[in-house]
């Protein structure tokens, strides 16, 4: 602990040894109380409020494990406004500063109050979605069914020591501009995530590299599970378990085929 407002909180509070969403909460709000009950914390939190970064050094100490992406929440920040729900205390973000815990009745005209907002169910397409965009490895998909479209197209013309500007612009000709290049760079990335290509040389930035489709999954069906095995692991990892119909939805597994150019667009 760095902060000396966290230092005495580490003498009034014990960890919790729970990752349940509910022991979660309720371990975070016993932060936040014990910030409203310390003299000196509720000055600050009256004057110009407590930087996040500090109140989530306080969370990581009672919650160890934490991790906002657990409850569906891409930040800490977002946490911190679902959990300050109903409460004295807000999250406001002052112009051109670090956003910071406060009491909500003495936040300045001048200063924004991000709004409260609802725990979010993360078992839908949409939920897998935005969990696998966040974190590492980054899979951020295309719209539904184009990972499909690309993953064909991949196939029937596999890059061979090829750039990554090229295969993207390979695979918008190649599937008739049917998807958009920011759709192509989404998918073909997502791929690179889930390791389906060789990248040379090693110890450079990808957008310098060159890259070649593994041999090992030259089908559209071996590219997808590629990404499938890819998301399912790290979701796994942020849920404990993962249902496979939804995962299939937010692949877009089960999106009409878009054809690709004979001539493959190249």
């Amino acid at each position: 602990m760095n902060d000396p407002r966290n230092v005495r909180l580490t003498t009034k509070i014990t960890p919790g040894k729970s990752l349940a969403p509910d022991d979660v909460l309720a371990k975070v709000k016993e932060v936040l109380n014990w910030y409203v009950s310390d003299s000196a914390c509720r000055g600050d939190l009256t004057r110009g409020g407590i930087f996040l970064s500090v109140v989530q050094e306080a969370v990581r100490f009672t919650v160890p494990g934490f991790q906002p992406l657990r409850f569906g929440f891409a930040k800490f920040s977002e946490y911190l406004q679902y959990a300050c729900k109903g409460s004295p205390l807000c999250i406001a973000r002052p112009l051109h500063s670090q956003a910071v815990l406060a009491f909500r009745n003495a936040v300045r005209s001048d200063v924004e109050i991000l709004p409260d907002i609802d725990v979010r169910d993360l078992q839908t397409a949409d939920g897998y979605r935005s969990l696998l965009a966040t974190g590492t490895p980054v899979i951020r998909l295309p719209p539904a069914g184009e990972l499909l479209a690309i993953a064909g197209w991949i196939c029937q013309f596999p890059p061979e020591r090829a750039d990554l500007g090229s295969i993207i612009e390979g695979a918008v000709g190649g599937l008739n501009g049917a998807i958009s290049s920011e759709a192509a760079r989404l998918g073909i990335l997502s791929l690179v995530s889930a390791q389906a290509f060789e990248r040379e040389p090693e110890g450079i930035s990808l957008s310098e590299q060159k890259l070649s489709l593994q041999l090992n999954a030259r089908t559209p069906e071996g590219l997808l599970a590629l990404v499938r095995n890819a998301a399912r692991t790290k979701l796994i990892a942020l849920l404990g378990q993962v249902r496979d119909d939804v995962l299939q939805q937010a692949l877009g597994e089960t999106a009409e085929p878009i054809a690709a150019a004979d001539d493959g667009g190249m």
